[in-house]
Formats: C-alpha cells, sequence, structure tokens
C-alpha cells in the first residue's frame, strides 16, 4: 500500500490560474509571483504527480488528457481550501493574538540583573 500523497495548494492555485489565464506570464502576476517561478511551480506538481499537465510546444498553454482530468478536481480542492479559510481563518488568527497567560496571573516580576533591559524597552511590563 502506497502512503497517501499530500498536494500542494499553491502549486495547484497555481496549475488552475495559468489555466484560466491561458498564460504563465499572466498567472505570475495574478498571483504575485514572477513568470519563472510559476513555471517551476507547474514542473514540481507535475513531477508529484508523475505526469504532464500541460503542454508546452506552442506559445499557447494546452492541456494533457492528465491536466484537463485534474482541472476540475483542482478548481474544487481550491473552493473548498478557500471556504474553510473564509469560515475559520478569521478564528484562528484570532486565537493566536489571544494572550496565553491567564488573567488571574500575578503581573511579570524580573531579577534585578535585568533592570537595563527593562530601562532599554518604554512600556516594559515588568517590575
Amino acid at each position: 500500500m502506497r502512503a497517501p500523497m499530500d498536494l500542494d495548494v499553491d502549486l495547484l492555485r497555481a496549475f488552475v490560474t495559468v489555466v484560466e489565464t491561458r498564460s504563465f506570464t499572466r498567472a505570475a502576476a495574478l498571483l504575485n509571483r514572477t513568470q519563472p517561478a510559476i513555471s517551476l511551480q507547474i514542473r514540481r506538481l507535475e513531477t508529484q504527480l508523475g505526469s504532464p499537465l500541460i503542454d508546452r510546444t506552442g506559445r499557447s498553454v494546452a492541456l494533457t488528457t492528465e491536466g484537463a482530468a485534474l482541472l476540475p478536481q483542482a478548481r474544487r480542492l481550491l473552493r473548498l481550501n478557500d471556504e474553510i479559510v473564509a469560515t475559520l481563518g478569521e478564528g484562528i488568527w484570532r486565537a493566536r493574538s489571544v494572550s496565553a497567560r491567564p488573567k488571574t496571573s500575578p503581573p511579570c516580576t524580573c531579577r534585578e540583573s535585568w533592570a537595563p533591559s527593562r530601562a532599554a524597552i518604554p512600556g516594559s511590563a515588568c517590575r
């Protein structure tokens, strides 16, 4: 039995964007990357899946049979990813900004040897 493979969402997004814009250059601009970076991402995805996805013989973007089969699934996975981020992403960021210190904890007390450091940090909560 083969171990499951995790697909990189960034690679799938690059693939779908190249196909939708019909251009590596336009996809790069939309994704705030360089054209060589997009080309590398497509190659990485092709290597990971073991199949060519885009026919590079001409100047236009043409899907291979494997690329055409991947496209609807990649779009579905990206939609699901975006839904998860939209639904839960805000809560994740909110949770990261919450202090781990319980409200009932006493204030921080610093040793005397830290006094010069405390003085250098305006507004330091240490006493």
